[in-house]
C-alpha cells in the first residue's frame, strides 16, 4: 500500500461510532463524521501533514471514532478542542462571536478540568392528541484531568417525571497507545450505533417499553482500542441502571468493527457487529446485531438491524423479537439538512401482524453553534387489524456546551 493511500486511510477515517447506546439523554450525532470523515479541514485548521515517518501508527488520533471529539472514550457528553473546532468549521451556519473569544480561556482551562451543558425541549402533538410542550433533558457534566490520560468524568442527567434521572460516574486510562482506553465506574455499555433518537425501535426506552433496549448504565469495567482503522470496545458488568433484563443481572458487551474513507471521492464508510449478553435470576438476554455507515458528498446515512432472544425461566420458553433502524441524510448548506428516517419492530417474531413500521421525515438546524432545532412528522403504520391514527409531529429545541 502506498504512503499516499496510508494517509488518505488514517488522516480522516469514518467514525461510525458503533458504540453503546441506552436511552441516555445526551447523544453524540454519528452523523457529522458520516458527512465530514473525508474533510480533514473539518477538524483541523489545514490538511494534516504526511504521517508517514512523523507520527507513529500507535499515537495517531485522527481516526474520528467516539474519542476523537469526545472526552467520553465511547461517545456523547463534553466535546474536545478538535470536536468545537468541526462545530465553527463545518457544523453550523454562523457562529457568535462570545463562543469565538472564549475558546482560547477554554482550550487553556480544558487541560485540566472541563464542564459542559445540555439542555432540550420538545413541543409534541399526536394525531387525536392534544398537544404539550415539555422540557425533554438537562444534563450537567464534569470531567477533572489531574494529570495526562486520567480522567475523572461526572454526568447528571434530569428527565421528565416519569423517567428516573440517569448518570454517570467513571474513572478513565484514555490516549494510550492506538488510541485504546481503560474505564470503571457507572458508563453505558458498548452496543450499535450511538444515535440521539431514543425512541428508535433499535434501543427503546424504559418510560413505554418499545423496542429491543431500555437497559440504563451499567456498573463494570470497559476496555477499547481503535488503531485508525479497526476498531474494539468490550464491557463486563455485574449491575444494570434497571430490572427491564432480569432481576440481579450481569453480563458483557462487544463491539468491534473497521471503517474506511477514499479522500479523492469524499466518501467514507463502515460496519460492524455487536453482541450483548445478560445473565439474571430470573431470564437469559441475547442479544446481537449489525451496523453500518456511509458518507458520500453532501449524502450520509445510517443503519442498524438487532435480534433479541429472551429465556424465560419460569416457563422454559424463548422469545425472539427483531428492530431496524435506517437514516438517510442530505446536506443543503453548512448547518441545514433534510432526513428521512425509517424504524420497524417485531416484539414476537412467532405472533403474526404485531409488527410496527415508522416512517419520519425531517429538517435538522444548526443555524448558530452550541443550538439546533429539529422539525419531524412521523408515520406510524401497525400491522394488518391494528391501525391507529396516531402520526406525530415534533419540534424540538437543543442547546449545549
Amino acid at each position: 500500500m502506498s504512503s499516499m493511500r496510508l494517509v488518505h486511510l488514517s488522516a480522516g477515517a469514518v467514525v461510525v461510532v458503533f458504540l453503546a447506546l441506552a436511552a441516555s439523554p445526551a447523544q453524540p450525532y454519528p452523523l457529522f463524521a458520516a458527512k465530514h470523515g473525508a474533510d480533514c479541514v473539518a477538524c483541523h485548521d489545514e490538511a494534516p501533514l504526511k504521517l508517514e515517518g512523523q507520527v507513529a501508527w500507535s499515537k495517531r488520533k485522527c481516526s474520528l471514532h467516539c474519542n476523537s471529539c469526545h472526552l467520553n472514550q465511547s461517545g456523547g457528553g463534553l466535546r474536545n478542542s478538535a470536536a468545537r473546532y468541526y462545530a465553527t468549521a463545518r457544523g453550523s451556519s454562523f457562529v457568535l462571536p462570545i463562543f469565538t473569544r472564549l475558546e482560547p480561556r477554554r482550550q487553556a482551562l480544558g487541560k485540566y478540568f472541563q464542564f459542559g451543558l445540555d439542555l432540550r425541549t420538545a413541543y409534541v402533538k399526536q394525531q387525536g392528541r392534544s398537544y404539550r410542550f415539555f422540557p425533554m433533558q438537562a444534563d450537567l457534566y464534569l470531567a477533572v484531568m489531574p494529570i495526562r490520560h486520567l480522567t475523572i468524568y461526572y454526568q447528571d442527567g434530569r428527565t421528565p417525571v416519569d423517567i428516573p434521572s440517569r448518570k454517570e460516574l467513571f474513572v478513565q486510562l484514555d490516549e494510550l497507545p492506538y488510541m485504546s482506553h481503560v474505564k470503571v465506574g457507572r458508563f453505558l455499555p458498548p452496543f450499535g450505533l450511538r444515535y440521539q433518537d431514543h425512541t428508535a425501535f433499535v434501543r427503546g426506552w424504559k418510560g413505554d417499553g418499545q423496542g429491543l433496549g431500555a437497559w440504563d448504565y451499567v456498573e463494570g469495567v470497559e476496555i477499547g482500542t481503535n488503531p485508525v482503522i479497526p476498531f474494539l470496545d468490550a464491557a463486563y458488568f455485574t449491575d444494570m441502571g434497571n430490572e427491564a433484563f432480569g432481576r440481579n443481572p450481569k453480563g458483557y458487551s462487544i463491539n468491534l468493527g473497521s471503517k474506511l474513507l477514499h479522500r479523492r471521492l469524499e466518501l467514507s464508510y463502515g460496519a460492524g457487529v455487536s453482541l450483548l449478553a445478560v445473565d439474571a435470576d430470573d431470564k437469559d438476554t441475547r442479544m446481537w446485531g449489525v451496523h453500518g455507515a456511509l458518507g458520500i458528498w453532501r449524502l450520509a446515512g445510517l443503519v442498524e438491524w438487532n435480534k433479541k432472544t429472551v429465556s424465560d425461566d419460569l416457563s422454559g420458553l424463548d422469545f425472539d423479537s427483531k428492530a431496524l433502524f435506517g437514516l438517510i441524510n442530505v446536506q443543503v448548506h453548512s448547518g441545514v439538512d433534510f432526513f428521512v428516517q425509517y424504524d420497524f419492530w417485531d416484539p414476537d417474531v412467532i405472533v403474526k401482524d404485531d409488527h410496527r413500521h415508522r416512517y419520519s421525515v425531517g429538517t435538522s438546524l444548526h443555524l448558530l453553534e452550541s443550538f439546533e432545532w429539529e422539525v419531524r412528522y412521523r408515520f406510524d403504520r401497525e400491522g394488518p387489524g391494528r391501525e391507529v391514527d396516531n402520526d406525530t409531529f415534533l419540534f424540538q429545541t437543543h442547546f449545549w456546551l
